[in-house]
């Protein structure tokens, strides 16, 4: 396999690229402790997530205070982008009440969905950004010879449409490099 394609696919493997900070955001989740599992009002409800969420960004980065003195206001934004996904309906009210009430888990369980959406989203921009960058440093001929020893190597692993038309996985080969280490990491949880 091309020594660029394979350190590609090294840089980008889950274990070499974010491993390590999972461990550290999930050591911050498991030293969480409420009493209660409840907050008392809206500006604790904005302390807990500013705080929890700048503490998950210095954990992926690897340095504990770097995000102490981001200004609140961003930081609760990008909370509340990061669980909308989950709590579309009135993100922020919702949120809110299932702290404040402790149902459906309470807090904890508000901050366990927040960190995995954080890491999957920064895994994934890193992912992209990664396999940009190769791909942009790539001319047609490189990128089809490429995607040709991408496919002798994993094309056993790929849906179909990509096994039977190789052509697909040239023109696709940004989407399939993207798609590689999500699809590695659910066959190594499959086995």
């Amino acid at each position: 396999m091309n020594s660029k394609l394979k350190q590609l696919l090294e840089k980008i493997d889950y274990k070499n690229l974010f491993e390590a900070s999972e461990r550290r955001v999930e050591k911050i989740l498991a030293e969480y402790r409420s009493e209660k599992n409840t907050i008392e009002n809206f500006d604790e409800f904005k302390e807990c997530l500013i705080e929890f969420i700048s503490k998950i960004y210095g954990a992926i980065i690897n340095s504990p205070d770097a995000f102490e003195e981001a200004a609140a206001s961003i930081m609760y934004e990008r909370t509340i982008y990061f669980l909308k996904d989950q709590y579309p309906q009135n993100t922020e009210m919702t949120l809110y009440e299932i702290m404040h009430s402790g149902a459906e888990g309470g807090v904890y369980q508000v901050l366990k969905i927040l960190a995995k959406s954080m890491t999957d989203q920064i895994y994934k921009d890193g992912v992209e950004h990664f396999v940009s960058v190769y791909i942009n440093g790539l001319d047609f001929s490189e990128r089809e010879t490429a995607a040709k020893e991408y496919l002798e190597e994993f094309g056993d692993i790929l849906p179909l449409n990509y096994k039977n038309d190789p052509f697909s996985v040239v023109i696709s080969f940004e989407r399939v490099l993207i798609e590689h280490p999500f699809m590695i990491k659910r066959l190594q949880e499959l086995s």
